[in-house]
Parts: C-alpha cells; sequence; structure tokens
C-alpha cells in the first residue's frame, strides 16, 4: 500500500532555446529538450526519493509522450496502477521557446486531458484510493474535480493540495475548509484569501486558516516560508544552501514531497516543514527535478 497518493498534473514538457535572435514568421535554430513534468508528478518522484511509498493518479494519452512518461516513474518506483490513457485526448503537453539569454520568448500548454479527470473518472477509483491515508492533489485537476476528492474522501485521510498558479489557484476556493494542508505563494494566497493588498505572509496563511484550512503554508522565496495552523503562526527561514543556485524548477514541488514525507515519517508539522526546506534548498542546487 501507498503512504503517499498524489492526484494530478503528469506532463510532458519541451524546452527550446533559441541559438540566435528569434525571427518571426520563419523557422528559428535552437537546442530542444524534453523531460517529464506536473506538480503531482514532482511531488511524487520527489517523496520517492526522500523514501516514501508513492502513488500517482492522471490520465494520459494514447501517445509515445505518455509511454515515455509512464517509464519514467517506473525508474523512480512510482506504483502507476492508477494511471489510465484516455481514448482520444494526447498527454498534457508544456512547450517553451526561450530567447539565447534564456528569457521566455512564447510557451503554450495543452491541459486538456487532465481536465478529464472529473467525476466520472474518479468515482469507480475512490475504493482504491482511500487505501491510501495521505492524498496530494494540485489545481491542475477542475475545482468540480477538486470538491468532488475533497468531499468524498474517506473519514481520517489527510488531504492536501497545491495552488500551481495564480491562473488555477482559484480551483481551490470551495475545496478550503476541507483541506488539512494548503501551499500556495504570496500572489496564490492573496487570490485565495480575497486580500489583494496584503503583503505579509503570515497574515495571509493566518486569512487563509480562517477560512477553514487545517493549516497553511505560504511561500517568502529567499526568506523561508509562513505557517499557520490552529497551534502555531510563524516564519521558518530557508534553509541554507548546500552550494549555488543552479536551477529554481521544482523547489516548490521540493517543499511540499519534504514536508509530506516527515508527516508521514510522524514529524510535527513545524519540523516536516523544515525538512521540506532543507529538501528544496537540496532542489536549487542541482537541473530538474
Amino acid at each position: 500500500m501507498a503512504e503517499l497518493l498524489c492526484i494530478g498534473g503528469l506532463v510532458w514538457d519541451t524546452i527550446a532555446t533559441a541559438r540566435q535572435a528569434i525571427v518571426s514568421g520563419t523557422s528559428n535554430p535552437v537546442t530542444a529538450s524534453h523531460s517529464a513534468g506536473g506538480v503531482a508528478r514532482n511531488v511524487a518522484v520527489l517523496a520517492a526519493r526522500a523514501g516514501l511509498l508513492t502513488e500517482l493518479v492522471s490520465l494520459i494519452g494514447q501517445d509515445a509522450e505518455g509511454e515515455a512518461l509512464l517509464r519514467d516513474l517506473a525508474a523512480d518506483h512510482i506504483q502507476t496502477r492508477l494511471i489510465t490513457p484516455h481514448r482520444s485526448l494526447p498527454t498534457a503537453n508544456y512547450a517553451a521557446l526561450l530567447n539565447p539569454d534564456g528569457s521566455l520568448h512564447v510557451a503554450w500548454a495543452d491541459m486538456d486531458v487532465l481536465e478529464a479527470m472529473d467525476e466520472a473518472f474518479f468515482a469507480p477509483l475512490m475504493v482504491a484510493l482511500s487505501a491510501t491515508p495521505l492524498w496530494f492533489v494540485d489545481a491542475n485537476l477542475t475545482s468540480t474535480a477538486l470538491n468532488y476528492l475533497a468531499t468524498r474522501r474517506p473519514t481520517g485521510t489527510l488531504l492536501a493540495a497545491d495552488a500551481v498558479s495564480v491562473v488555477k489557484a482559484s480551483r481551490l476556493k470551495l475545496a478550503i475548509p476541507a483541506l488539512d494542508l494548503l501551499f500556495c505563494n504570496g500572489d496564490e494566497a492573496r487570490l485565495l484569501a480575497d486580500r489583494p493588498t496584503t503583503t505579509d505572509p503570515l497574515l495571509l496563511a493566518c486569512a487563509l486558516r480562517n477560512r477553514g484550512c487545517r493549516a497553511v503554508i505560504v511561500t517568502d522565496g529567499a526568506r523561508g516560508v509562513a505557517l499557520a495552523d490552529a497551534d502555531t503562526e510563524l516564519q521558518i527561514p530557508a534553509h541554507p544552501l548546500p552550494g549555488p543556485i543552479v536551477d529554481e524548477t521544482g523547489a516548490g514541488d521540493s517543499l511540499v514531497a519534504g514536508t509530506l514525507a516527515g508527516l508521514v515519517r510522524g514529524l510535527p508539522l513545524p519540523d516536516a516543514v523544515a525538512n521540506g526546506l532543507r529538501l528544496a534548498a537540496e532542489t536549487l542546487t542541482h537541473v530538474g527535478v
């Protein structure tokens, strides 16, 4: 039986960096790379590397990208029995074209398959899902799917969520009172708390806790995180970096994975968050997840 069930994004990422200034309306030479992504996928992989038995629930297409993602998960010993191919939609994919200096020129995302994870998708899986005592969901799921899972999880199952982005965070609004733990950054917290002018991350964490979420973690970049729950309101500083920053990709997902791993191992929440910050610091010093 898995110790952690991750539900949500499983994405094929393509990043192309132009070798010279981009010229519109014609072909441009690039250096391209492909990798696995998605918040739920990243958290599952990082938690597995931290020693948890982890399972991922998602939808893929019947295509080469989906097969590659399954191979990637198998390499990290992620359970994939609940990942199913959609009959017509392709695997979720994200593509970005970068300028030679690494800045974003344009990006696009086709995530329709993730939004097909609806009530009809989850209903037959609920017995299988109920075997795992800790669920993590991301806001790549629709608000309907998030509410369905939040209201139908078994008694005693802990539910953690990540807001993913400002664009998608609002999908969690109705589910907030049912969440045991919410991860978000300042911009996402301002949207969810309806506090557009509040800049203090601890005030934002408290505002979301007061809306019914049992515990809230608001990230604050290099300053660490703010944590609010029934017993605690505190700032937890970032963990010292073990080396220079190489890639910021996945640091937030590492915070989530390390925190959840700490909770599974029985750590009090502040200590579990500190474990997440340590893993995030390690992730910053190498490329990718």
